[in-house]
């Protein structure tokens, strides 16, 4: 078959459906870093709930020994001791010197008055 001229070329055909959606990129390059912003401190929060006590420590070293202390107060009177025997009767001693005379004493009350007697009067 012997093939004659090529013809003028045909219309646009019909719109093809879309294709489906491709595998994703790489990430791309990153970008310029930002500006810093403004720092701003909050407001201190309430205390925290106070921890259990831990466990006690071993027990330190003996200490060396200290000076002597000051003397204490000066002890109060001791207790009345008992009272001992009667003791031996002593020899008498010899007799005074007379003493002084007194002085005259007062005058007495005057006493009563006898009874009223008969008078046989001579």
């Amino acid at each position: 078959m012997i093939s004659g001229p090529a013809g003028q070329p045909g219309r646009r055909g019909p719109q093809g459906v879309d294709g489906e959606q491709g595998p994703e990129g790489p990430p791309g390059p990153s970008g310029p870093q930002g500006s810093i912003g403004p720092s701003q401190r909050g407001d201190t929060g309430p205390p925290g709930a106070t921890g259990d006590p831990g466990f006690p420590g071993p027990p330190g070293s003996q200490g060396s020994r200290g000076p002597p202390g000051d003397g204490g107060p000066q002890g109060g009177a001791g207790f009345t001791g008992w009272t001992g025997g009667t003791g031996e009767t002593g020899s008498s001693g010899n007799a005074g010197q007379p003493g002084q005379r007194g002085q005259p004493g007062q005058q007495g009350q005057r006493g009563p008055t006898g009874p009223i007697g008969n008078c046989h009067c001579l």
